[in-house]
């Protein structure tokens, strides 16, 4: 067999990801190089208690972020086409970076409230790939817009964040107020509720599996991709 090191994966996904198709059992195939690149083994349900330091310290580079968002996009959520799945994570490693936000954790709330769809509405009006109630709050004038609508759930989850930022809770509360409103979870004395409390292991599994997938993206590093 011959074989591919990690590094050349990686950069084949940041130039040309509307190209690149993921099946969890073929592998990654690339038209530009007709190859297919085996990919990861399938993700586990695991489910974490990240810290406020943890979702808001970045520590990867761009490249393995991106390609570990795409991956789990592709791998995950087959109905997104693969231009939206390489938009998607772009715009998610951008406005994460420039907001000093893990992109997996927003990918995270993503996949909850979205599933990645960018044109999904909720029955009480929420639009959009964060699912936003009040877009024009955050300048948004299409939500249906990746790029738009992601910038605005960056800005949406940094403030709920910072909202809480001296409770020891304090990521677990911000996703709760994200779901029902800031208000509303103050009112409930700090504490979730059934319905908040699934709705945050829900994300905190996704960002598990995102974790999960990311070391081990990097622990091939160490190894080779093999070409079928």
């Amino acid at each position: 067999m011959n074989q591919v090191p990690l590094v050349a994966f990686l950069m084949l996904l940041m130039l040309t990801p509307p190209n690149v198709h993921a099946s969890p059992n073929a592998g990654i195939y690339s038209p530009r190089t007709n190859m297919v690149y085996e990919a990861p083994g399938p993700v586990s349900n695991v489910s974490i208690s990240p810290s406020f330091g943890d979702v808001e310290t970045l520590v990867d580079d761009d490249t393995l972020t991106y390609s570990t968002i795409l991956t789990f996009i592709q791998s995950n959520y087959k109905q997104v086409s693969a231009t939206d799945a390489a938009l998607i994570a772009k715009v998610l490693v951008e406005s994460g970076k420039n907001n000093s936000l893990d992109p997996k954790f927003v990918a995270a709330v993503v996949a909850k409230e979205s599933a990645f769809n960018k044109t999904a509405i909720s029955p009480s009006n929420a639009m959009g790939l964060g699912q936003l109630k009040n877009p024009e709050n955050f300048h948004v004038t299409d939500p249906f817009d990746i790029q738009q609508n992601s910038m605005a759930t960056v800005a949406y989850l940094k403030q709920q964040l910072g909202r809480w930022k001296d409770n020891s809770e304090k990521v677990s509360l911000a996703l709760a107020s994200y779901f029902q409103g800031y208000t509303a979870v103050k009112n409930k004395g700090s504490k979730l509720d059934e319905s908040a409390q699934k709705y945050v292991n829900g994300i905190l599994s996704n960002y598990g599996k995102l974790k999960v997938l990311r070391d081990q993206l990097q622990s091939a590093s160490q190894s080779n991709f093999k070409i079928e």
